[in-house]
């Protein structure tokens, strides 16, 4: 196999395990939903959004050499999240409407942040990206 062909195989692997991580972060996410608010770690949800958007820019980075590009599909894809959230999380279960906002401002960037932390550890992109 040539190297080229190996980079490759090792990005699709990269991928698909990614995606893994992706699903069992959401069941899990979707577990610890169930425990009462401050029961755990309190700022789980931010540390869920922050790895979620770590690796969503692991498994967009092979489709693009735009980092702009893959951020704001993070961000889009944390918008999107935030907009189901609302229809299926009572309000109740944060206490006032600002602190709701509050919430989804954190999430959102919480998401972008780890997605851009993951590109200046991992990627090697141009200085001007």
């Amino acid at each position: 196999m040539k190297t080229h062909e190996l980079k490759a195989a090792a990005a699709n692997y990269a991928q698909l395990i990614a995606l893994f991580l992706l699903g069992v972060l959401f069941i899990l996410a979707d577990w610890l939903s169930s425990f009462p608010p401050g029961s755990l770690y309190p700022q789980w949800d931010t540390a869920v959004h922050m790895i979620a958007g770590a690796l969503l820019m692991i498994t967009f980075t092979p489709y693009t050499s735009s980092t702009r590009s893959i951020l704001l599909a993070v961000f889009s894809i944390a918008v999107a999240f935030e907009i189901a959230e609302f229809f299926t999380t009572p309000l109740s279960d944060y206490g006032s409407t600002r602190a709701y906002v509050i919430d989804t401002i954190l999430d959102i960037s919480a998401a972008v942040v780890g997605a851009w932390a993951v590109h200046k550890l991992f990627f090697k992109r141009s200085p001007h990206d």
